[in-house]
């Protein structure tokens, strides 16, 4: 029949192939029309790799394409292949760019609501959920907290939700970290789940929780997510005891230095009537004048360079401008005016400094 063929139609055909996958069907018919024009041009380009990861709950996936303008494969396409991150089937095309929607194989689509999917250089990505995203299925996450251990609930890739304990950073006890095998994660992080939470609230602009768009290593800081590890920076490793006065870190800092403390472990206690708590002391009690500072909370790690007294709490900055050694105190009542002031606390908290 092909002899049969008037130029028209080979037109026409043309024409048609160059359309995207407006609905269920077309992209079949471009297959057959390809076919039937005896289309026998390569479909692979000798260049570029692209490895795809699709998120996908088929039994059987496979991924119809267009590698560098050379003509559409034939439906359902290339058969995906199970991959080492669950939830996720996996193929590697050769190819510079592609253009390219998902099928079971059996009439059900996945072109991206008619638009196809693009992608527009050699590399790794993971589509999910119609987003295509840099990088293989996996999101590292650095967390910058006091608490130890550390939880993080989470839902990965709009799944049920779970939970798990963070890793510590050997290299920076000020941090935490873990890896999920996920793309886009929705979060939560505790002391363990035993009532203090970050999670993100704010009632004003109606969040809550965290959220993570796209594999790749992110870190968590005072509320802020950005891309990217931390900076590791070297630092000491402190103990301070709950019923010594103001204690040496064996910490100098300098004028124009930017000093962090975080804790690390540990509890104490200044109150014998109240149980122990971390370095963040206890919001029962409020420190009265004659304290190490008046106002914060009773029990919580106090820092003083100089003249100059300043909360570090679980987390903490010394303010800037500051020079001489760093010294540390848990929040009572130094001069015991108000009962036996150092005398009857307890325990001692951990704490990491670095700048």
């Amino acid at each position: 029949m092909k002899s049969f063929i008037h130029f028209t139609s080979l037109i026409a055909a043309s024409v048609i192939l160059s359309l995207s996958c407006a609905n269920v069907a077309l992209p079949e018919v471009k297959a057959a029309q390809a076919a039937a024009a005896g289309d026998t041009r390569s479909l692979t380009s000798t260049t570029g790799t692209i490895t795809l990861f699709y998120a996908t709950a088929w039994t059987s996936a496979y991924v119809h394409y267009n590698a560098d303008g050379l003509g559409w494969t034939t439906a359902p396409g290339l058969a995906l292949a199970a991959s080492a991150h669950p939830g996720y089937d996996t193929a590697i095309l050769s190819a510079n760019k592609v253009t390219l929607a998902f099928n079971n194989g059996s009439g059900t689509w996945d072109n991206n609501g008619g638009a196809n999917y693009t992608i527009a250089a050699p590399g790794t990505y993971t589509v999910i959920n119609g987003a295509v995203y840099a990088g293989a299925p996996g999101i590292t996450l650095y967390y910058l907290t006091g608490w130890n251990p550390a939880t993080i609930d989470f839902a990965a890739d709009n799944q049920a939700w779970t939970y798990k304990n963070l890793d510590s950073v050997p290299a920076n006890p000020a941090y935490k970290v873990t890896t999920i095998d996920a793309t886009v994660l929705q979060f939560a992080l505790s002391n363990n789940r035993q009532g203090h939470w970050d999670n993100n609230v704010n009632v004003s602009a109606g969040t809550v929780n965290y959220f993570l768009k796209g594999p790749g290593i992110w870190k968590l800081e005072n509320g802020k997510i950005t891309a990217g590890a931390p900076y590791l920076k070297p630092g000491v490793t402190v103990s301070v005891a709950a019923s010594q006065l103001w204690q040496d870190s064996g910490f100098a800092v300098g004028t124009g230095d930017t000093v962090t403390s975080v804790y690390a472990s540990g509890n104490w206690s200044v109150n014998p009537w109240v149980g122990s708590y971390d370095a963040a002391g206890t919001s029962a009690y409020t420190a009265k004048d004659g304290y190490a500072l008046p106002g914060a909370n009773e029990g919580a790690l106090i820092g003083r360079v100089g003249t100059t007294t300043f909360l570090l709490g679980d987390s903490g900055t010394v303010p800037a401008g500051l020079s001489g050694e760093l010294y540390l105190i848990a929040n009572d009542d130094l001069g015991g005016a108000y009962g036996s002031g150092y005398a009857d606390n307890t325990g001692a908290v951990t704490v990491f400094i670095s700048k």
